[in-house]
């Protein structure tokens, strides 16, 4: 089950243009860099006045956090928001997910991390001693 977009995204300013079928945040990765520049700065401009423009940039932030963040956000590209995020000190590549292995490896001391890595070390103990 998916929680859906966030409350506060019905009042975006990009959401009629969305609706209409015109999406310059998410251009497709195969056009040609100079069309994508214009189609961000076609998104810019509506972006600029949008009321949910904070929070909208604090999504894009977190999805590159969790999955990467490919179109505008809060009227950032995905390259502002990766400066953004070092700027602020936040990691601009996906993290692993709390609880897992890979969050432990990656210098998490959370006790859920701690057990998940646990349990792949059993598990791998166990798959050698078969």
């Amino acid at each position: 089950m998916t929680d859906g977009p966030p409350s506060w995204t019905r009042d975006a300013a990009c959401v009629p243009h969305i609706l209409a079928g015109r999406d310059p945040w998410h251009p497709d990765a195969d056009l040609p860099r100079r069309v994508q520049a214009a189609l961000y700065e076609q998104a810019r401009g509506i972006c600029v006045a949008c009321p949910v423009q904070v929070e909208c940039g604090r999504l894009g932030l977190e999805l590159l956090n969790r999955d990467s963040a490919d179109g505008m956000y809060g009227g950032m590209t995905p390259d502002e928001l990766r400066q953004v995020a070092r700027a602020i000190d936040r990691s601009p590549r996906k993290m692993a997910r709390r609880g897992t292995r890979s969050c432990y490896i990656h210098g998490c001391g959370h006790p859920e991390c701690r057990a998940a890595n646990a349990r792949y070390e059993a598990g791998r103990r166990k798959g050698k001693a078969a």
